[in-house]
């Protein structure tokens, strides 16, 4: 069984490099069952990072082990949950880009939950392929 912890608007990239430093030097054992889950709609949210959700994964400590991610969008206004590349990634796709980049150098391999319930259902295939395209792009 794992635990991912997931963050919320609120919760600051600080709130997870203190909590996981002191879960390695309070049950050092628990490292290999704890994670973060990056929800990136929130992270985009974020009061420290609004609008700039790759923000909040480059102020997360290296130690940070990103186990699970929630992958839905919004403008920063309220959490949409808005299906990737039908909000601001639509017309730029270079935030989801650096997204892959930035968990890849992390070496995730976890799950991508693409949280959102879009209609027409047909939306939440093009972003699954679309994502495919750009995480196959930079494997090469």
């Amino acid at each position: 069984i794992m635990l991912a912890v997931e963050n919320t608007p609120l919760t600051l990239p600080e709130d997870f490099n203190s909590f996981f430093k002191r879960l390695r030097r309070l049950a050092p054992e628990a490292q290999a069952r704890v994670g973060m889950c990056l929800d990136l709609g929130h992270a985009n949210l974020c009061e420290a990072t609004r609008h700039d959700y790759l923000k909040f994964i480059d102020l997360l400590a290296p130690e940070v082990p990103i186990v699970h991610v929630h992958l839905h969008e919004n403008y920063g206004d309220c959490d949409s949950h808005l299906t990737v590349f039908t909000g601001p990634s639509g017309s730029d796709d270079r935030g989801i880009r650096g997204f892959v980049k930035r968990i890849k150098k992390r070496a995730f391999s976890g799950c991508i939950i693409l949280e959102q319930w879009p209609d027409p259902p047909s939306l939440l295939n093009a972003a699954r392929d679309r994502l495919r395209a750009i995480i196959a792009v930079q494997s090469e």
